[in-house]
C-alpha cells in the first residue's frame, strides 16, 4: 500500500499545481481584455497557494490512514461476545453483530475477545480473559 499512498499524495499535488497554473493563465488572458488590478492578479493565485499549504497536511494525514472496509479490516479488533461461542455464536465487533467461531476453546457470553482470523464470513476469535 505505500505506493498507493505516495501516488495519492502526488496526484493531489499535481492537481493543485495544474489548477493554480490554469487560474494564472486565465487571469493573464482576461487581463488582456479587461483591466484587472495587479493586486487581484497576485491575490487570487496567492490565496489558492495558501489554501494548498493549509489543506495539504490534512490530505497527507488522511491518505496515511488505513482503509477500514471489508471483513478483513476486523482482524485485530476487539469486541464482546453476545452469546457463548461454543464453537459458534455472535460477537459485537466495532459496533456490528457478527457470526463468530472460537479457535477451539469455549468462550462465555459477555467475554472480551479479539478477532484473530476469518473463516469465510465468520470471525475467528480468541479470548482475552
Amino acid at each position: 500500500m505505500p505506493g498507493r499512498k505516495r501516488r495519492s499524495t502526488r496526484t493531489y499535488v499535481l492537481l493543485e499545481l495544474g489548477e493554480l497554473l490554469l487560474v494564472i493563465f486565465f487571469l493573464v488572458m482576461i487581463s488582456y481584455f479587461i483591466r484587472i488590478p495587479l493586486w487581484v492578479v497576485i491575490a487570487i493565485p496567492a490565496g489558492k497557494f495558501l489554501k494548498f499549504l493549509l489543506v495539504y497536511p490534512i490530505v497527507r494525514r488522511s491518505v496515511k490512514q488505513p482503509l477500514h472496509s471489508g471483513i478483513e479490516s476486523l482482524i485485530g479488533t476487539r469486541g464482546l461476545t453476545v452469546e457463548a461461542i461454543d464453537p459458534e455464536g455472535y460477537v459485537n465487533a466495532r459496533g456490528e453483530l457478527w457470526r463468530a467461531v472460537s479457535n477451539g476453546v469455549s468462550i462465555p457470553a459477555g467475554a472480551k475477545v479479539e478477532v484473530c482470523g476469518l473463516d469465510r464470513t465468520k470471525l475467528v476469535l480468541r479470548s482475552l480473559e
